[in-house]
């Protein structure tokens, strides 16, 4: 009890900080959650088809099987189809991932760096919109995390029952992830540079952690490749998404889901953080943040909300900068540096739930991104979005009633 008090005594400010962090997470993501109707992509997670299996219907797919299986569940065991139940399990992997990043650059960084990076997570359009949409991006990112935060508590660990649990814990995170899509690659990159130093010492180690990802990962991959799934849904796919007619803008893209300078500013920091970091992290942020940036930005024609695999490191980066620069400035700059980054948050803050809040959201971006739509393909995921069918539904049942 002494040690929880002293705990609680010496780290008020952070508790604090976690409280309002998880409080904003929870806000941008629950409020009026069942508010939009399904969007076209959303209505493709739905497993609706009857007249198949499951299993037949999840290798006719063109990713992995967990979005599906997760609104499977809902609408089987739950037996409720209203928009907000269905993309309830996919704001709790949005708040999770919040809390496993939290976690992971604490361990790693210190934890003011881990408060102000998970606070630009947190705001950030991307990571809002996948909250509050029923898709597969939140759960991709919370295992892709949580990988990365088991992979760095496994190389520490001095006993080797912890070691090896860690590591399979690490490798079953990343075959979920790689389960929800491909995209899972990215998280690949930064998890072989933190294990590189240690393959040989813990060569034991990674063999568990290779067979719980491996196995997984095998038994959906294996027959959906062997049985041509993947040339027949996958293949064609990515190239429309090479060579789109219509191609999208990342800038564009990235303005659409952050509609602010002040997120300009913010990323200016990365420089900061990225130069203040230690030569193994460098590396680490270097893959991971630069090939999905080369991949869909010199490669892709058309990448829309995929370049969020590199927004992510950056909005670390620029939260590590952040807390950098403060320890560096004098006592004398210091107050004034806080007031304005405090200002900075808050405008933030503000800028996000006038974008995806509904009630307080005023029409964005539909009465802003209009004019864009005949040159870009435009990704508009997780925005306040209700055309009243529901309000529609109810008037002609009444006036078929009184018919």
């Amino acid at each position: 009890m002494k040690s929880i008090v002293s705990f609680i005594s010496k780290n008020k400010f952070e508790i604090f900080a976690v409280f309002l962090l998880l409080s904003l997470t929870v806000f941008l993501r629950f409020t009026k959650l069942g508010y939009s109707h399904f969007y076209g992509d959303e209505t493709k997670a739905l497993t609706i088809y009857k007249s198949e299996s499951i299993e037949s219907f999840l290798l006719k797919q063109r990713k992995g099987p967990v979005q599906f299986l997760t609104t499977f569940a809902v609408t089987k065991y739950i037996d409720n189809w209203d928009e907000g139940t269905v993309r309830m399990p996919f704001a709790f992997a949005s708040t999770l991932g919040i809390v496993v990043l939290y976690l992971l650059l604490r361990e790693k960084f210190g934890k003011w760096s881990a408060v102000a990076a998970s606070f630009l997570y947190s705001l950030s359009g991307f990571s809002i919109a996948f909250g509050r949409t029923a898709q597969y991006q939140s759960i991709l990112v919370l295992f892709g995390l949580l990988s990365l935060l088991f992979g760095v508590h496994a190389i520490k660990q001095i006993t080797q029952k912890r070691k090896t649990l860690l590591y399979t814990l690490s490798g079953l995170s990343l075959s979920l992830s790689f389960l929800s899509h491909y995209d899972a690659v990215f998280f690949t990159l930064p998890l072989l540079v933190l294990f590189y130093k240690n393959i040989k010492s813990d060569y034991k180690n990674m063999f568990w952690f290779l067979v719980a990802f491996v196995i997984p990962v095998s038994i959906f991959y294996v027959p959906y490749i062997m049985g041509g799934h993947f040339e027949d849904q996958t293949v064609g796919y990515l190239k429309r998404r090479l060579s789109g007619k219509l191609p999208s803008s990342s800038y564009i893209t990235s303005m659409l889901y952050h509609p602010s300078v002040v997120w300009f500013l913010f990323g200016l920091f990365s420089i900061v953080g990225f130069v203040k970091l230690k030569k193994q992290d460098k590396l680490l942020f270097l893959v991971w943040a630069l090939v999905p940036l080369v991949l869909f930005e010199f490669v892709f024609s058309s990448p829309g909300t995929h370049i969020h695999n590199y927004i992510l490191p950056l909005l670390i980066l620029s939260g590590i900068g952040v807390v950098k620069l403060c320890k560096k400035l004098s006592s004398i700059y210091i107050p004034a540096y806080s007031v304005i980054i405090g200002i900075a948050f808050m405008c933030l803050i503000w800028i996000s739930a006038r974008t995806y809040v509904p009630g307080v959201n005023t029409g964005y971006p539909w009465n802003s991104f209009g004019h864009f739509k005949k040159h870009y393909q435009l990704f508009m995921y997780g925005f306040p979005y209700n055309r009243g069918w529901d309000q529609v539904a109810t008037y002609l049942n009444k006036a078929d009633a009184t018919s």
